[in-house]
């Protein structure tokens, strides 16, 4: 079942953005989601500064740009912006700026595309916020 999916007017998504409702999902009896064993990963603990933490992100975020640049090809896409962003997000918003929570940059290259996932600590879901990171 996927729970995010927005094409699904019955999707939990749609519950909790019609609710109006903040939910926690550590309350809940949701599955978690994992990183899958075929991905690379990298584990951030921001436990420092707010310049160290960004200097964190781009240091696990430059090897990655190089490897899609190397093995998809650039082509123009704000592809590091995305991810970044999505690391940024990760830290404020899933893990509410607790440095002591990790994230993980995860990523696998297959036939030509790149997938690329971002796991927090989190487990909030706000409704107003919700629609900017689908």
């Amino acid at each position: 079942m996927d729970i995010f999916n927005l094409d699904n007017r019955n999707s939990f998504i749609w519950t909790i953005l019609e609710s109006g409702i903040v939910f926690d999902l550590s309350k809940s009896n949701l599955p978690k989601v994992g990183i899958p064993k075929n991905y690379s990963s990298k584990v951030i603990i921001p436990n420092q500064s707010k310049e160290s933490i960004e200097k964190q992100f781009e240091t696990c975020l430059v090897p990655l740009i190089f490897q899609v640049d190397t093995l998809v090809g650039y082509g123009g896409i704000n592809f590091d912006s995305a991810v970044y962003e999505a690391l940024r997000n990760a830290y404020e918003h899933g893990n509410q700026k607790d440095s002591s929570k990790k994230i993980i940059l995860a990523n696998k290259f297959s036939n030509g595309k790149i997938e690329v996932m971002v796991k927090d600590e989190g487990g909030i879901i706000d409704p107003l916020f919700a629609l900017f990171v689908l």
